[in-house]
């Protein structure tokens, strides 16, 4: 019987030492394990210019975050699928964020 657990011991300890091996390249542990990486997509480029109801719409910029301009006045700005911000491009000259107007 104790030969029987001696020998579930080393074959366990040797699939262990098996797979630690192939884990780090053979016996050299000086090189590091090289794990998959994924990389997230870029987000592409988006350049349009849309008439619709005699106002002109320019849309420039990234696919999560972009500028729709109308008639060259107006600036909203689109964070994530979410109008987040508007300029006046008659008054001012930074966006004025929607939740800076909720807070007042």
């Amino acid at each position: 019987m104790w030969i029987a657990i001696t020998l579930a011991i080393l074959f366990v300890i040797g699939i262990v030492l098996y797979m630690k091996i192939r884990r780090t390249n053979g016996f050299d542990f000086s090189k590091e394990i090289e794990l998959p990486t994924y990389e997230m997509p870029s987000a592409q480029d988006i350049s349009r210019k849309l008439s619709v109801n005699d106002s002109i719409f320019t849309i420039e910029g990234k696919e999560n975050r972009f500028i729709i301009t109308k008639d060259d006045r107006f600036e909203f700005l689109v964070e994530n699928g979410l109008i987040v911000a508007c300029k006046d491009l008659n008054r001012h000259e930074v966006f004025i964020y929607y939740e800076e107007v909720n807070s007042q």
